[in-house]
C-alpha cells in the first residue's frame, strides 16, 4: 500500500475554482450570524462583503 498514489487526486481537488455566490442580497442580520459561526469554528468558509 502506497499513500503517494492519492497525490494526483488531491491535486485535482486543490486546483478547483471556487465560485462566489453573488446573485442574492443577504440581510445584515444573517451575515452577522454567519460571521459568528465562522469565528466560533462551527463552519469553514469565507465571507466577502461588497458595499455599493
Amino acid at each position: 500500500m502506497r499513500v503517494l498514489t492519492q497525490g494526483p487526486i488531491l491535486s485535482k481537488l486543490w486546483n478547483r475554482k471556487i465560485q462566489p455566490v453573488i446573485d442574492r442580497v443577504i440581510p445584515f442580520e444573517e451575515v452577522n450570524d454567519d460571521l459568528k459561526a465562522l469565528e466560533g469554528g462551527q463552519v469553514l468558509g469565507k465571507i466577502v462583503v461588497k458595499m455599493n
